[in-house]
C-alpha cells in the first residue's frame, strides 16, 4: 500500500498515486537509479540498434532500466538488459497473472526471476485500452528521466513523456530519420526543446553523475563473421544478397553462418529478408 515503506517514494509525490501496488520480484529496485527506456511498436533498424545500444551501455554501468513490457522496443529494453546481466523493472497495464501482451508472458516470468514485474491492477484482471495511459504515470513517476529512442507522432509514448513532463523528470530522445514517421515523436521533442538530445549513453550517465563503464566486445569472430560484420557495420542493415555479393560466401554457407549468429545473439534478421548487427 502507499503506506508501505517500500512503496516508491518518486511515485508517492505525483498527483494521483495508486493507492496499492502488486508485484513480483525484487522490490529493492525501486530503491536504484532507474532509467525509463520506452519506444514504438513498430520500430525499424535503426530504432533496434539505438535501442539495444543504449540499454546495453546504461545497464552496464549499474542503471536500472524501466519499461513497459509493450511489444516492440519495450521488449527489447527488457531483453537486452536480461542478456546483458542488468536490472529491469516491467511496469504492467492490467494484473500480474494476466500479462498483455500474452506473448511476453514468459519474459515477464523472466523478468520477475532477475527484476520486478509491478502494476496497480489486482492480479488476475484483464488489460482495457483506458489502464495503458493509467501505466503511463506510473512509468513516469517511478523513473527519475525516461529515454524515448524511437516513437512516431502517435505513440501511446506520447502519454509517458506529458507524464515525465508534468512530474518535472529529465526526458532524453535520439534523433532520427527526418524522412522516417517512426522518428516524428522524438524529433518533434526535440525541435521544441521538450528533451534533452542524446547520441551516446555516456552523456546520460554524465547527467546522473554515475561513471560511465564500457562494454566488453568480444573477439571471437571467424574470417567470414568477420566480412558479414564488416558489410553490417558499413550499411547497418542489409538485404541477404547484399551480404552475399559483398562477402563472397556462397549463399547456403552464408545462411548457415547467419542462422548460427542469430542463435548466438551476434545478428538479427529483420522483415524483408535483412540483417542488423547486434551491438
Amino acid at each position: 500500500s502507499i503506506e508501505n515503506p517500500n512503496y516508491p517514494t518518486n511515485l508517492k509525490n505525483i498527483d494521483s498515486p495508486p493507492m496499492v501496488l502488486y508485484y513480483k520480484g525484487d522490490l529493492s529496485l525501486l530503491k536504484t537509479n532507474i532509467i525509463a527506456v520506452v519506444g514504438t511498436r513498430m520500430y525499424d533498424s535503426y530504432g533496434f540498434l539505438v535501442t539495444q545500444k543504449f540499454v546495453k551501455e546504461l545497464s552496464n554501468s549499474g542503471v536500472t532500466i524501466l519499461s513497459t513490457l509493450s511489444e516492440g522496443l519495450d521488449t527489447i529494453a527488457h531483453n537486452t538488459t536480461i542478456e546483458n546481466e542488468g536490472k529491469t523493472i516491467a511496469v504492467i497495464s492490467g494484473g500480474i497473472n494476466k500479462i498483455y501482451p500474452v506473448l511476453n508472458t514468459s519474459l515477464a516470468n523472466k523478468i520477475a526471476q532477475c527484476g520486478l514485474v509491478i502494476g496497480e491492477w489486482a492480479p488476475q484482471t484483464d488489460t482495457l485500452n483506458f489502464m495503458f495511459q493509467m501505466r503511463a504515470r506510473i512509468v513516469a513517476g517511478i523513473a527519475s528521466s525516461v529515454l524515448i529512442t524511437q516513437a512516431g507522432m502517435k505513440s501511446g509514448v506520447r502519454y509517458i513523456a506529458d507524464y515525465a513532463e508534468q512530474y518535472n523528470r529529465t526526458i532524453y530522445a535520439i534523433p532520427g530519420n527526418i524522412n522516417s514517421y517512426k522518428s516524428g515523436f522524438t524529433n518533434y521533442l526535440i525541435k521544441n526543446c521538450q528533451s534533452m538530445l542524446v547520441t551516446s549513453p555516456k552523456e546520460i550517465l554524465d547527467e546522473m553523475n554515475i561513471v560511465y563503464i564500457p562494454v566488453k566486445v568480444k573477439e571471437d569472430s571467424t574470417e567470414d563473421e568477420a566480412k558479414i560484420f564488416a558489410v553490417l557495420e558499413d550499411v547497418q542493415e542489409a538485404h541477404f544478397d547484399y551480404i552475399c555479393e559483398k562477402t563472397e560466401i556462397p549463399s547456403k554457407k552464408l545462411l548457415g553462418i547467419l542462422t548460427n549468429l542469430e542463435i548466438c545473439k551476434k545478428v538479427k534478421k529483420m522483415a524483408g529478408n535483412r540483417y542488423v548487427k547486434m551491438i
